[in-house]
């Protein structure tokens, strides 16, 4: 009795612990980073900008994503020492998407960066590019 009484303790635990791991198969698909997005899309892709580009974009697709899938990006200056510049996260589902940074009030300083996308909070892409 104490033997089928620890069984069926140690099954409605494993049932607990499977019920709270959530695998995901969402990830990034095409991306890249841009000078400008038309209808979610990027109009090109660089890996270097001019210091006079008003705005610095990361588009993508998220693919096999359910709803209310957290994407975010965070945005870093590499030069020296890294320095976080700025971050956004966004819930949704499967689809295409695009981040951006907009030029200091003080202008770019030249030199290296990177954006870097999460998905659920885990690192999925790092996309290293430059200002010059």
């Amino acid at each position: 009795m104490l033997i089928g009484r620890i069984v069926s303790l140690v099954m409605m635990l494993g049932g607990v612990i499977m019920a709270s791991v959530q695998c995901s198969t969402a990830n990034f698909g095409d991306v890249q980073l841009t000078t400008g997005i038309d209808d979610y899309q990027p109009i090109d892709e660089v890996e270097a900008f001019d210091t006079d580009q008003e705005t610095v974009f990361v588009a993508g697709e998220l693919r096999n994503a359910p709803s209310g899938t957290e994407i975010s990006a965070e945005w870093y200056y590499m030069e020296d020492e890294e320095t976080y510049i700025d971050g956004a996260m966004m819930e949704t589902g499967s689809t295409d998407f695009y981040f951006s940074l907009s030029q200091p009030d003080d202008g770019w300083p030249e030199g290296s960066y990177e954006v870097r996308l999460y998905i659920n909070n885990e690192l999925e892409e790092t996309l290293p590019f430059t200002i010059e």
